[in-house]
């Protein structure tokens, strides 16, 4: 898989209520049981905070 650097996240805005809070991400590599670990802490929606659908997270790890 690769050394995780970052990770691209995001929705369409589409149905009813689309936004979302993310707090964190793990990945983890089933073969080597790598983890690696995003931190984000930010609302997923056109009307919270920045207005923002789709983020690019760099890895805490």
């Amino acid at each position: 898989m690769g050394d995780l650097k970052k990770i691209n996240i995001g929705h369409d805005n589409s149905g009813f209520g689309p936004g979302w809070f993310l707090e964190k991400v793990t990945v983890t590599n089933e073969k080597t049981e790598q983890k690696w670990f995003f931190s984000c802490g930010k609302w997923f929606a056109k009307d919270e905070e920045d207005g923002v659908i789709e983020r690019e997270i760099p890895s805490a790890s």
